[in-house]
């Protein structure tokens, strides 16, 4: 299990680096996409959390689940 996503809570969504970390893109590509709003992010208290039915969808996204057949 990598460093950034043992700091997960259960149930608060993920960081926005432990969520790019899941998908496997990097912090700053991850980062821009949530900027351009590609990323869906829940803001609450100054913080940006990415709920995990986003991070699925994402996930699902671009291991070619989401291609037609």
């Amino acid at each position: 299990m990598s460093e950034v996503t043992s700091k997960r809570r259960s149930g608060a969504g993920y960081s926005i680096p432990a969520a790019a970390a899941e998908v496997g893109a990097s912090y700053k590509t991850f980062l821009a996409a949530v900027d351009r709003g590609h990323v869906r992010v829940v803001e609450f208290g100054g913080l940006r959390r990415v709920p995990a039915a986003e991070v699925a969808r994402l996930k699902a996204l671009f291991s070619g689940a989401g291609e037609a057949a």
